[in-house]
């Protein structure tokens, strides 16, 4: 299965055009810059998310070994960032998450939190949600446990020399 990353990274940024180069060419990976993190987003297969995270940050590190995977990125978002990638209004985004549309099935996933006075999700919550309805995004995120899994191994196996 081909499941996508967006790591927390450091050791390299966008302005290094070697490591961007090589990650582009070696790992079909993009790095980026955003909210003051540098991020590498890849997409890569493996019978399960922890090992085609562990695999592909093999990979990287392999094509650029300054560089370190910190955690993954959670991809939290509002109800405007939710209407943005549906295509929806933020009026029916609102509705699936008051329960009043497309709840029949399976009620719209708890937010993780709040930013200010707004509540935020994770994507791969929502994005799993929406995947009942024909509405995701395509691509295969891992979920919370899965990302917790992940963590956890970057902290133990990958940690810097």
């Amino acid at each position: 299965m081909d499941y996508d990353f967006t790591f927390v990274v450091s050791g390299v940024d966008v302005d290094d055009e070697s490591a961007v180069d090589a990650l582009r060419d070696n790992c079909d990976a993009l790095l980026a810059r955003a909210g003051g993190h540098d991020l590498l987003s890849v997409t890569w297969s493996g019978p399960s998310a922890l090992e085609a995270a562990m695999a592909a940050v093999s990979a990287v590190r392999r094509a650029v070994p300054r560089l370190r995977v910190c955690r993954l990125d959670r991809d939290l978002v509002g109800v405007h960032e939710i209407a943005d990638r549906t295509g929806r209004s933020r009026q029916n985004v609102s509705q699936w998450i008051a329960g009043t549309r497309k709840s029949r099935e399976e009620p719209f996933p708890p937010a993780e939190g709040t930013v200010g006075r707004s509540l935020v999700w994770t994507w791969s919550e929502v994005n799993r949600w929406l995947a009942l309805h024909g509405l995701d995004d395509g691509a295969v995120h891992p979920s919370r446990e899965e990302a917790t899994e992940i963590d956890f191994a970057l902290s133990k196996h990958l940690a810097p020399p």
